[in-house]
């Protein structure tokens, strides 16, 4: 180990996959914490050297048996999973690992306060979703991101797909591959003001816009608000369950803990 590398009593390991991640970074490493930050894709990694250094960064998604060897190779006192809501294998793979190692796991969990309306329908999964929405409207937007299309894709829909998505030349590729057609889909890189939102629904005369439960922090409330306005409903998909040893929902009351631990 360089003189340079961070003691492994001290090492904090980061997994961040929201705004929430980076924020919480900047924050242990002016608190004097010396952290490696886990991000899983190229482009996360890009806003994160806006804010970090290329050398504490480490990119792509680890299996189950890649973090366990890694966690044999630095020896982190903390991890503290700030991935998005939907992440649900990484976390379950951070628990497990914290259960069976000396790692504390602390999950930094946004706030998930779904608004009540008549026009708001809220499912548990994709399948359910793609179901709902195809009762609602025959112009589907699809906010969901690109990793679920094939579950909307196959669900034998009567109503037209559109798809917003991360501006990622390899993930279009394989959208346009299953059957997404190229006029149907827009590559945009959020946060997404309410005009943006109701720019898009409007130019696309869309009539029901289906997302997922993540949060203020996600655009959620500028995703209902502009379907408000333009009078189409929403199909809201709610966070899968895990039950995390330790959460919070507030940055401050996390680094209360982290100080005290």
């Amino acid at each position: 180990m360089s003189p340079n590398e961070p003691t492994p009593k001290d090492l904090v390991w980061l997994f961040s996959g929201t705004s929430d991640g980076n924020s919480i970074g900047l924050k242990l490493i002016n608190a004097g914490y010396s952290i490696k930050l886990f991000i899983a894709t190229d482009y996360g990694k890009e806003i994160a050297l806006k804010s970090f250094h290329a050398d504490i960064i480490n990119t792509g998604r680890l299996n189950r048996d890649q973090l366990f060897k890694q966690e044999k190779e630095d020896r982190p006192k903390t991890i503290i999973d700030a991935t998005h809501p939907f992440a649900v294998e990484i976390s379950a793979n951070l628990i497990e690992l914290c259960n069976q190692t000396s790692a504390n796991y602390v999950r930094f969990e946004r706030p998930n306060d779904l608004p009540s309306d008549k026009d708001i329908h809220t499912v548990t999964d994709y399948k359910k979703a793609a179901h709902k929405a195809d009762q609602l409207g025959k112009r589907i937007l699809l906010t969901t991101g690109s990793k679920e299309i094939d579950t909307f894709l196959n669900a034998g829909m009567n109503g037209e797909l559109f798809l917003r998505m991360l501006p990622s030349p390899k993930l279009l590729q394989e959208v346009l591959a299953k059957g997404m057609h190229q006029k149907n889909i827009v590559a945009m890189q959020g946060p997404f003001s309410v005009d943006t939102n109701q720019s898009l629904i409007e130019r696309w005369k869309i009539d029901c816009l289906v997302t997922k439960a993540s949060g203020k922090e996600g655009g959620l409330l500028e995703k209902i608000e502009a379907a408000r306005i333009c009078n189409i409903p929403v199909v809201i998909i709610d966070r899968p369950h895990i039950d995390y040893p330790l959460a919070f929902n507030g940055i401050d009351p996390l680094f209360q803990y982290l100080r005290a631990n």
